[in-house]
């Protein structure tokens, strides 16, 4: 029965691929000096962002996503090993369009790793290892159209992803070597808060993704959803406050 899990595994892996997606860092900023960090634990693992307005239309955004290492063990001899992480920085332009409504774009860029590792015993009994690895680049353009009433938020974000491989490392397949190392993705995210205090709110976002470029390349994957929730501690470096919120 364990030779049958791994096996399994194996051949799940070897339709499965390296991109992973990040929770969004969704500021809706109303004024200079607003600073943000989170935190979210979400399907993928855990991220940390911050945000800052540097000035009256211009804001500065960073995200850094981590799932640690994640063991699955099935026997001494029989497990696999997951790693991934990411990070991005990013600047953009903002502004108040009305009462309640707010919008910002930002440019992004960042790069990860991701892997996996695979140990087992064949039908034979002999001790067999997969192993897989990649380095990506991402550069994104993202846009937020956010909506502040009362004590909620709320946000909607599409975004436009190109997404290059590079330094990948695959011990049982050479399916990569016949494809491309660049592609595109759009994703979505609707993202929704409550503000619990002055200074610190809940968040809640959902997000799903869909390959524009290489969507019949079965070697690179794309998570298509992810789900998170998350505190914000929300902070103003200046001396007018913004109130609306509160009406």
């Amino acid at each position: 029965m364990k030779n049958i899990i791994i096996l399994i595994s194996l051949l799940g892996l070897t339709s499965c691929g390296i991109y992973r997606q990040n929770v969004v860092n969704v500021p809706i900023i109303k004024q200079k000096g607003q600073a943000q960090l989170s935190g979210h634990a979400s399907f993928i693992g855990f991220d940390g962002q911050i945000s800052y307005a540097a000035t009256k239309q211009i804001a500065l955004i960073a995200n850094y996503s981590d799932i640690g290492t994640k063991k699955v063990t099935y026997s001494s001899d029989n497990y696999q090993i997951d790693k991934h992480y990411f990070w991005e920085a990013g600047v953009g332009y903002y502004k108040k369009t009305s009462k309640h409504l707010y919008i910002d774009f930002f440019i992004l860029g960042g790069n990860g790793l991701t892997s996996h590792f695979v140990q087992g015993l064949d039908t034979a009994k002999k001790l067999t290892t997969f192993y897989r690895r990649a380095f990506y680049n991402r550069f994104c353009f993202q846009a937020d159209f956010g909506r502040v009433r009362n004590k909620f938020e709320y946000a909607f974000t599409p975004r436009l992803m190109v997404v290059n491989y590079s330094n990948v490392t695959d011990s049982e397949v050479k399916t990569y070597q016949s494809l491309p190392n660049t592609y595109l993705y759009s994703d979505f995210s609707f993202t929704l808060r409550y503000n619990l205090l002055k200074v610190l709110k809940i968040s809640s976002q959902i997000n799903a993704t869909i390959p524009i470029t290489g969507y019949k390349d079965s070697y690179y994957e794309f998570f298509p959803f992810n789900c998170s929730l998350g505190i914000i501690l929300n902070l103003n470096f200046c001396k007018r406050h913004d109130n609306e919120t509160q009406k």
